[in-house]
């Protein structure tokens, strides 16, 4: 699995306006329930609002992995490739079938073409300014939720580095995957 810091400004004006003009009917005051995304959004995402250099999180053997090992916590580093906001991070992974005929690669990140599969953004609260060749040093866990086992609890921590090495922002969330 792999992770990339985002700028993906559009979604979020798109997301905050919605409710303002549904078929002809003003239902702004839906949108302050609205507001915080604590859900990943799985989607596609165009490649061009990846503004980090991405990471590896995590990986697995298909053929041997344990649920148990599916629960994982993990450190990354991403280094900033351009002057822009930060309003979180999106997460793909790659699957490798080695044992069939033909050597077969299944790649859902927004480098490659669709799959179903999509790609997992997730959203801080608020965005932040990094500017290029910054690092953004993080954490992520990911278990499964204790009520529901279809559900996925993941926390992401990151700290924004400018070139020197001093700390320019800090930012935590807890995702809920449903």
């Amino acid at each position: 699995m792999f992770f990339a810091g985002m700028e993906d400004e559009g979604y979020l004006k798109d997301r905050a306006s919605f409710w303002n003009n549904v078929y002809g009917y003003n239902m702004s005051s839906i949108n302050k329930y609205n507001q915080k995304l604590d859900e990943p959004l799985v989607d596609t995402l165009n490649q061009e609002a990846i503004n980090t250099r991405s990471c590896p999180i995590f990986e697995i053997d298909i053929k041997t992995v344990k649920r148990e090992e599916l629960n994982f916590a993990s450190k990354f580093s991403c280094e900033v490739t351009r002057d822009d906001s930060v309003n979180g991070f999106v997460g793909w992974f790659e699957c490798f079938f080695t044992d069939c005929h033909l050597f077969q690669k299944l790649d859902t990140s927004p480098y490659a073409k669709y799959t179903h599969w999509k790609q997992t953004m997730f959203y801080f609260d608020k965005p932040f300014f990094a500017s290029r060749g910054d690092v953004i040093d993080g954490n992520i866990a990911v278990k499964q939720n204790k009520k529901n086992h279809r559900e996925l609890d993941i926390k992401i921590w990151a700290t924004l580095k400018d070139k020197r090495g001093q700390e320019k922002h800090r930012d935590q969330k807890v995702f809920v995957m449903h």
